[in-house]
């Protein structure tokens, strides 16, 4: 109570209810109409769980750019909370994310790859520029074979200058070589004559 004049506090954002001075007080139980449809839209909610999840679907659907960019802001400023949803998320379903994984691997093998040495790169705090056309284009011009025994069994991506000694993760850095020459090759820095490719830009 104010003075003589009965107020309410709104239930939703806590704000005193600007009185309507009839008799006995206060007849408003929301400060704004803005509250007055989140309490309605709550108790909906409440009472139809299955059909509130329809109706975010649908909207969802209808408004794909918007809940992208929502999804994105929320992802950004809970980043912690979100790390640990998706590793619970992750850890939950491990023979579905497995499956998946085995099955990206197997139809996106170069960019798979691709992926492990940008990792990599990033983990040395390497440069990192090379793109997955830029590879394609280097293994096209060697003929997808090994630049030094001319293999085409099991080519790995190869740092002329490995990153473990500052090498950079770029079109003019790396070159084709099957796993067995990778390992021999291990981390010296060794140019294989056939390899000098430029890469168009």
């Amino acid at each position: 109570m104010i003075g003589d004049i009965s107020v309410n506090i709104c239930p939703v954002c806590g704000m005193f209810v600007v009185p309507k001075l009839k008799r006995g007080g206060c007849s408003k139980k929301y400060c704004s109409e803005k509250c007055r449809t989140k309490a309605a839209n709550k108790r909906f909610s409440v009472a139809n769980p299955g059909r509130r999840k329809e109706i975010n679907k649908e909207w969802s659907l209808r408004n794909v750019e918007k809940e992208r960019t929502r999804k994105r802001k929320y992802a950004h400023d809970h980043r912690e909370q979100e790390s640990i949803r998706h590793k619970m998320w992750r850890d939950k379903n491990r023979e579905y994310v497995n499956s998946r994984n085995r099955k990206y691997t197997k139809t996106n093998k170069e960019q798979r790859r691709l992926n492990d040495e940008k990792r990599r790169a990033a983990k040395n705090g390497c440069e990192n520029k090379l793109t997955k056309s830029e590879w394609l284009e280097i293994l096209s011009k060697h003929e997808y074979k090994c630049a030094k025994c001319g293999t085409q069994e099991r080519i790995s991506l190869d740092h002329i200058i490995p990153l473990s000694k500052g090498g950079t993760h770029s079109a003019d850095n790396v070159q084709p070589l099957c796993i067995s020459c990778n390992c021999k090759k291990y981390n010296k820095i060794e140019v294989v004559a056939q390899s000098a490719v430029s890469v168009s830009r």
